[in-house]
């Protein structure tokens, strides 16, 4: 789970860079408190390499690449679906995701992913209120892949934001239920 943590702030500033990036291969190095990163981009791709040779790479997808129902209407933020892979000493990781927005209330939204995902297998619900606000949190099993669908509300543009993600079984944790 803290692999994917720093997978997921790697594609922050990552995306940030593809952003920036024209076309043909750009190098480089960024030093901060921890140590440093080199930072590659090329035809899109981008790779994040620290000193101890651990890489993270990024390209850009659409949101229908990560097989998750789409809800009607909902729109991707620019430069937010990607695709991330993680290499270094534990292995390959990799894993998808995507925001997307809509006007819609949240409670709308909620209640239309939990009738589509309802039926899949290993669906697990775990929506809840989270600082007063209702938080739509649904995962499920596709293969050896697991699938999860985020639904809340963006505090300072109104919208519902929706965050699709997806990666294999091994590297994504389910939250622990109370029930």
């Amino acid at each position: 789970m803290k692999k994917m943590l720093v997978l997921l702030l790697v594609t922050a500033l990552v995306m940030g860079v593809v952003a920036l990036a024209g076309c043909g291969e750009k190098k480089v190095t960024i030093e901060g408190e921890d140590g440093e990163v080199e930072v590659t981009e090329k035809d899109g791709e981008v790779s994040v390499t620290d000193e101890e040779g651990d890489s993270y790479s990024t390209k850009e997808i659409s949101a229908e690449d990560l097989d998750i129902p789409i809800y009607p209407g909902a729109k991707v933020q620019e430069g937010t679906a990607a695709e991330i892979t993680s290499e270094g000493v534990d292995g390959t990781e990799s894993g998808s995701l995507a925001v997307l927005e809509t006007k819609d209330s949240v409670s709308d939204v909620i209640a239309w992913y939990k009738d589509k995902l309802s039926g899949k297998e290993g669906f697990t619900d775990s929506s809840m209120a989270l600082e007063g606000q209702e938080v739509g949190m649904f995962y499920y099993q596709d293969g050896d892949e697991m699938k999860s669908v985020i639904v809340g509300q963006n505090e300072e543009t109104g919208v519902t934001e929706i965050v699709l993600s997806s990666g294999s079984a091994e590297s994504m944790t389910m939250p622990e239920t109370t029930e």
